[in-house]
C-alpha cells in the first residue's frame, strides 16, 4: 500500500478531535438539566482535560518506538514496543484513577468553593474509573497508527461517541437524583463506553500481533536496524522529558489564566474564549503532529534522516493549510465569535482584541506541535524541554505579567506574552530539526 494513503492525515486529525468531541457530548447531554450539573461538570472537565493531555503526551513515546521498529523492519522490536506501551497505558490509568480519589482538595487549591469542589469531585470520580480504559485505548490507538492501521481507532471512537449521545439521555430518563446527579450519570455512561471501546480495539490489535508473529513486518530491513529495543528503559527515556515538557507548557498557560483573572471577570471571560478557540485548533494540530512523528520515526528507524526532514516539512505545510484559513477568519470576524459566547459588552469588546492575537497564536502553536512531533520521532526530546522552559517560564510568562498588569494593554498584553512564548518555542524546534537533518 502507498504509505501516503496508509498514513493518511485525515484519520489522525479526526482521532484527536474525537477525543474532545466525546467530552462535548457529555456537556450537550446535561445542558438542559440546570446550572448545578453544568457547573459540577465544568469543574471536573478542567482536570479531565489535563489528565487526557498528559496521557496523550506520555504515550507518544510508545508511538515513536513502535514506528521506529516498523521503519527498521524489526518485528521483535515492534512486539517489545507494543507490550511496553500497553503496560504504560495500564499503569498510567491506575495512577490517574488513584488521583481521582483526591480530586476535591485539588479543586479547593484552584480556588473553588467547598460546595463546588465537592460536586466537581463527585463527577470526577465517575471519570476516574474510566481512566484506565481511556489510557489503554490511547495506547492501543497509537500502536495501530504506528502500523499504518489508522482507521480502526477512528471508527471505534466515533461509534463510542454516537453510543454516548444515545445512551446517556436514556440513563438520565431513569432518574438521576439531585445536585450533580445528572452529570455523574452522564459521565458514568461515557466512562463505561471508554472501557468498551478499549476492549474492541484491543481485540483488533491482538489479531494483528498474532499475524505479525507469523509474517515479518518487512522483508527489506532498514539501514537503521538498531533503532531501539522498544523496552521499558527506552520508553521511559522518552516519556520523562515528554512529561516535563507538557508540564512546563501547562503551567505556562495556567499562569496566563491566573494573570487574566487578576484583571477582573470580564478579562477572564475574554481570555477563556481565546483559550478555548486555541484548544480546538490545537487538537487538530496534534493529530498532524502525531502523523508527522510516525513518518519521521519510521524514516529514522530505516536510517534515512533526510527523508525524516522532508516528512517534518510536509507536516508543517499541512499545519499551515489548516491554521491560516482559521486565522484569517478570526482576524476578519472576531466580533462574531465573541458575540456567540459572551453576553457582557465589556467582555465581548476585550475578546475581540484577544481573538485577533489568538489568530496569530494558532498558526505558531500548530507549527510548534509539528516541530515537537518531528523531534519526538527522532527521539530528540531533552533540548525541547530547555527551550520550553526558556520560552514559557523565562520570557512568555514574565512578559505577559509585565504587559498585562504593568501597562494599559490588560488581557491583550497577556495574549502577547503567549504569542512570544509560542514563537520562541517554534523557532527552537525547527532550528533543532534543521540541525539534525542538515545535509542528509
Amino acid at each position: 500500500m502507498n504509505p501516503s494513503r496508509q498514513y493518511a492525515l485525515v484519520p489522525f486529525v479526526l482521532g484527536r478531535a474525537g477525543l474532545l468531541l466525546f467530552l462535548v457530548v457529555d456537556t450537550a447531554v446535561i445542558a438542559g438539566h440546570g446550572p448545578g450539573p453544568m457547573a459540577a461538570l465544568g469543574v471536573a472537565y478542567s482536570l479531565q482535560t489535563l489528565f487526557m493531555m498528559v496521557a496523550l503526551t506520555l504515550l507518544q513515546g510508545g508511538l515513536v518506538l513502535a514506528s521506529a521498529a516498523v521503519g527498521a523492519g524489526d518485528p521483535a522490536g515492534l512486539r517489545r514496543a507494543s507490550r511496553t506501551t500497553l503496560a504504560l497505558g495500564f499503569g498510567l490509568g491506575i495512577v490517574l484513577l488513584l488521583l481521582a480519589g483526591v480530586a476535591e482538595p485539588l479543586f479547593r487549591l484552584t480556588g473553588q468553593s467547598p460546595d463546588a469542589a465537592a460536586a466537581g469531585a463527585a463527577v470526577f470520580a465517575a471519570y476516574g474509573w474510566g481512566m484506565p480504559g481511556l489510557t489503554l485505548f490511547l495506547a492501543i490507538a497509537y500502536l495501530h497508527e504506528a502500523r499504518g492501521q489508522v482507521w480502526p481507532p477512528v471508527i471505534v471512537l466515533y461509534a463510542g461517541i454516537l453510543a454516548n449521545a444515545a445512551l446517556s439521555p436514556l440513563a438520565l430518563a431513569q432518574g438521576s437524583g439531585f445536585g450533580p446527579g445528572p452529570a455523574i450519570t452522564t459521565v458514568a455512561v461515557s466512562s463505561g463506553l471508554r472501557w468498551a471501546m478499549m476492549l474492541v480495539l484491543l481485540a483488533l490489535l491482538a489479531r494483528t500481533m498474532a499475524a505479525e508473529r507469523r509474517v515479518p513486518i518487512r522483508e527489506d530491513a532498514g539501514a537503521g536496524g538498531g533503532a531501539g529495543t522498544g523496552g521499558p528503559r527506552a520508553l521511559l527515556r522518552l516519556a520523562l522529558p515528554l512529561a516535563l515538557l507538557q508540564g512546563i507548557e501547562t503551567l505556562g498557560f495556567s499562569g496566563m489564566v491566573v494573570l487574566a483573572a487578576r484583571l477582573g471577570p470580564e478579562a477572564a471571560a475574554a481570555h477563556h474564549v481565546s483559550t478555548q478557540t486555541l484548544q480546538i485548533a490545537y487538537m487538530a494540530a496534534i493529530g498532524i503532529a502525531a502523523r508527522t512523528a510516525v513518518r519521521v520515526a519510521q524514516a529514522a528507524g530505516a536510517g534515512r534522516p533526510g527523508e525524516a526532514g522532508r516528512h517534518a516539512l510536509a507536516g508543517a505545510r499541512a499545519s499551515l493549510a489548516l491554521t491560516l484559513p482559521l486565522a484569517a477568519l478570526l482576524l476578519a470576524f472576531p466580533g462574531t465569535l465573541a458575540g456567540l459566547v459572551l453576553d457582557d459588552p465589556q467582555a465581548r469588546a476585550l475578546a475581540v482584541v484577544t481573538l485577533r492575537v489568538t489568530a496569530l497564536i494558532i498558526v505558531f502553536d500548530a507549527l510548534m506541535a509539528i516541530g515537537l512531533g518531528a523531534l519526538r520521532g527522532l527521539k530528540d526530546v531533552w533540548l525541547p524541554v530547555g527551550v520550553h522552559l526558556l520560552a514559557f517560564g523565562c520570557v512568555g510568562l514574565p512578559l505577559a505579567a509585565a504587559l498585562g498588569l504593568g501597562t494599559g494593554l490588560g488581557v491583550a498584553g497577556i495574549s502577547c506574552g503567549i504569542l512570544l512564548a509560542v514563537v520562541l518555542a517554534t523557532a527552537g524546534a525547527f532550528a533543532r530539526l534543521r540541525w539534525l537533518t542538515r545535509g542528509r
